[in-house]
């Protein structure tokens, strides 16, 4: 039976400097992080090839100060972190303030349920397609989500609030098995020609 592990990386920050957006992952210089390639060669199969979004639109703005988690198979006790090892991806955006006026962010039409409070936000969750069905995305929610419990307190100054972004026709019924609930006042809008909506949840429920 083949078996997988999750592995997190932390913000590589300026070291994704010399990333090339018009290039594919097995393109890039060998100065990038082996990991960070596993990520991205797994959302160049689903989120370029797959769903259409544009190659030097893929890497963005956020991926230099994300949390990102892969999920790779183990073959006997070697690691691959290869990207052909690679089959599964998802990234996590420290807090944030929403705000009109950070176009740092990928824009939405309306603000958040909670204005001016800081919250994470959960993305580019992808698994190859010939891994799905295997439980590795809800894999990966499981980690970022805990990983946001055990560390809301001690790391982050308290904030639990967390949204997702998510693909209207695809992905909302995933999310609410996690508990995320629709911020119907977000609206929805498009991204890279799919309809999204904003989805919430507060990992420790204090309030």
């Amino acid at each position: 039976m083949e078996e997988f592990q999750v592995t997190m990386l932390c913000p590589l920050l300026t070291s994704l400097s010399e990333y090339n957006r018009l290039a594919p992952p097995d393109q890039q210089p060998v100065t990038v992080n082996t990991k960070f390639l596993g990520a991205m060669y797994v959302r160049e199969q689903v989120f370029v090839k797959e769903q259409g979004v544009a190659l030097d639109r893929e890497l963005d703005s956020n991926d230099s100060h994300c949390y990102h988690w892969i999920i790779f198979t183990i073959s006997g006790s070697l690691h691959k972190f290869n990207p052909e090892y690679t089959v599964g991806t998802i990234r996590l955006i420290p807090p944030i303030i929403d705000s009109r006026e950070d176009t740092s962010m990928e824009d939405t039409p309306y603000p958040t349920a909670f204005p001016d409070q800081p919250y994470f936000r959960i993305g580019r969750l992808a698994v190859l397609a010939g891994y799905r069905g295997k439980s590795l995305g809800s894999k990966l929610i499981e980690e970022v989500l805990m990983f946001i419990k055990n560390n809301a307190m001690t790391r982050f100054g308290g904030i639990n609030l967390v949204y997702v972004h998510a693909q209207r026709d695809r992905t909302v019924p995933l999310w609410k098995r996690y508990g995320f609930i629709i911020d119907k006042g977000m609206g929805e809008w498009d991204e890279e020609g799919m309809m999204h909506v904003g989805m919430w949840k507060k990992v420790i429920d204090n309030e």
